[in-house]
């Protein structure tokens, strides 16, 4: 009762003092912390927060975050902004390990951008939601659900997707396509993918190599013998 609370009064601040310009974008995450983080401090004070509330991770704030997203005139009336939502929906509950629910956001989104009118005029922090970083996210929550052959099919299909001009997208989502490559055991094939990477500079650099980490780790877990292992650490080393 308490959790359901929380969550309607979570969605109505969204609402109230969230625009849908500064809804979508690379400040995505900052307005979700933000307004869930406002919810909590309230809540303290009133004694009303929902049992193992402070508890909760990064992961339940985004949700609760997304799932408010849901309540907004944005979402409601353009097809674009719904499927936006759906598809961080989707991630936050592969990441909470809510498999039919997961699934359930991607089909959501998927239909909506198909209703989506690509030619309305929209704020440019939405340009970068394409039909390609739709399937990167759909990959994303793929592989957090562990189907790593649906991730890579999804990566592909959005580094296909992208612009040229889309150089950071790109290196992202290369580095998830190798992490679901060696998620399957093609640790050359991984190898060559991740070599593919070319790490930007800048405000959001440090997302891919946080992936290269990752795929570092996977890869000498998976086959710490390898000679493309070996190749690729002293590779690494000598970045």
């Amino acid at each position: 009762m308490g959790s359901e609370m929380f969550r309607r009064e979570t969605r109505a601040r969204w609402s109230r003092s969230v625009t849908a310009r500064a809804l979508w974008g690379s400040s995505w995450i900052i307005c979700c912390s933000t307004v869930w983080a406002t919810g909590f401090l309230r809540g303290k004070r009133r004694g009303r927060l929902p049992a193992g509330a402070r508890r909760w991770a990064p992961s339940r704030r985004r949700d609760a975050a997304a799932e408010a997203c849901t309540g907004t005139r944005a979402h409601r009336t353009d097809p674009l902004y719904a499927s936006l939502t759906h598809s961080r929906i989707a991630l936050t509950a592969a990441s909470l390990g809510d498999r039919t629910r997961a699934l359930r956001a991607l089909d959501r989104a998927h239909g909506a951008y198909d209703r989506a009118d690509p030619a309305e005029a929209r704020p440019s922090s939405v340009a970068f939601y394409t039909r390609g970083e739709l399937h990167g996210l759909t990959g994303i929550t793929h592989y957090r659900l562990g189907e790593a052959e649906k991730a890579e099919f999804h990566a592909h299909r959005c580094i296909a997707d992208l612009r040229e001009d889309q150089h950071r997208n790109r290196a992202y989502y290369l580095s998830q396509a190798a992490l679901a490559q060696v998620a399957q055991g093609d640790v050359e094939q991984a190898v060559a993918t991740a070599t593919r990477v070319i790490a930007p500079t800048g405000a959001d650099s440090g997302r891919v190599p946080h992936l290269l980490g990752s795929f570092t780790s996977a890869l000498n877990q998976a086959a710490p013998k390898s000679a493309v292992t070996c190749q690729w650490n002293d590779r690494t080393r000598t970045a």
